[in-house]
């Protein structure tokens, strides 16, 4: 079980055998010699990741191009084809789509560190910490510092670090939604989580993570995807039909890969691992409180997020699942955000409406 330990001692393996585990150096590895947190901290530290600094700068600015890229190239067309023509309709389309292929093509990349790290990587037979899962979680603290982070982990890594930062950024750019303070706080939290666990080597765990979270927001904006795309379609006709079957299955994929992830997974096994079986392995494990905190942070935040979720739910069952809106609307007038074919005939609804309340008026 996850909570009977095995005692971590500072150095227990010999330097030759140390000098061939990858990414252990440096800081790290003087790190393996002493119980301090002091060497995090230090003008050595700082030192040594410089250079992954500039190409932390770089990979901020590959995302915004390719961002531009893959809208302009792939996404507008793309919305064009599905009958989507309004500026606003257009402007969701490629935001969504955006953030669609990045969750897709970033789970599979986690996914497959992961399955590279399950497998263990060969500097000693005796070294037989180097190969982890995550039953038990304990297994992700098991060995640290000495635990392999070779440049595929550590790209991963980055990429993701500076995805968040890019999405902080973006933020400022789109259309306000509604819980706009909420996704700021959240990206803000992941940003400092990933950089904290990167700075002291807590690697294994925030992959973890990484996926837990990137699992359900396939769901997520895929469904919106394509509910934009079907939506165009007129009601009652058999690809609208199947487009409602698809989007309604993204919807309850969606809801219950949220809520085992976010709310039973993260919670009750990741969590637990971070407050006590790292503290009990780990001597003095460094940045303690200042990570839970934040991992207290974002389960908040999905326990805010399920409500509407719950909601949305519900409101698409009232409507006998006709159309699916996105929980995170624009401040702006919601009808503009409506597929095309859907949006017209509702302000039509409502200027007839207006101009029969003013004919009563008058006549009273």
């Amino acid at each position: 079980p996850s909570f009977i330990y095995m005692q971590y001692a500072p150095l227990t393996l010999p330097p030759e055998q140390i000098a061939l585990i990858p990414g252990v150096e440096g800081t790290t590895l003087a790190r393996a010699y002493t119980t301090s947190n002091e060497i995090f901290y230090s003008k050595e530290k700082i030192l040594e990741e410089l250079p992954y600094v500039g190409g932390c700068f770089a990979l901020v600015i590959i995302f915004f191009l390719a961002r531009f890229l893959v809208q302009s190239s792939i996404l507008v067309p793309v919305a064009k084809y599905f009958g989507i023509t309004s500026e606003n309709g257009v402007r969701r389309f490629k935001e969504t789509g955006w953030y669609a292929i990045y969750y897709l093509i970033f789970t599979a990349f986690g996914c497959y560190v992961y399955l590279l790290e399950n497998q263990g990587h060969d500097h000693g037979p005796d070294a037989t910490h180097s190969a982890w899962n995550i039953w038990p979680m304990a297994q992700t603290w098991v060995g640290y510092p000495l635990q392999p982070f070779p440049p595929v982990f550590r790209l991963y890594y980055l990429m993701e670090l500076m995805f968040y930062v890019h999405c902080i950024i973006a933020l400022q750019l789109e259309r306000k939604q509604k819980d706009y303070l909420q996704m700021l706080a959240h990206h803000i939290a992941t940003f400092g989580l990933v950089f904290m666990s990167y700075w002291v080597r807590f690697h294994r765990i925030g992959l973890v993570i990484l996926i837990t979270h990137n699992i359900s927001d396939n769901f997520l904006y895929g469904g919106k995807l394509l509910t934009y795309a079907f939506g165009t379609l007129p009601q009652g006709t058999t690809k609208r039909l199947l487009g409602d079957i698809v989007t309604h299955t993204c919807l309850g994929g969606f809801a219950v890969s949220f809520f085992i992830t976010r709310l039973i997974f993260f919670p009750y096994y990741i969590l637990p691992s971070t407050m006590f079986d790292a503290k009990a392995i780990i001597s003095r494990m460094p940045l303690y409180n200042s990570t839970n905190a934040l991992l207290l942070v974002l389960i908040v935040l999905h326990m805010f997020w399920f409500l509407l979720i719950i909601k949305m739910i519900i409101r698409i069952l009232r409507q006998k699942g006709t159309d699916i809106k996105d929980v995170r609307s624009d401040s702006e007038d919601e009808a503009e955000d409506e597929p095309a074919g859907q949006a017209e005939p509702r302000r039509r609804r409502k200027v007839t409406s207006e101009s029969t309340k003013k004919k009563t008026v008058k006549q009273k």
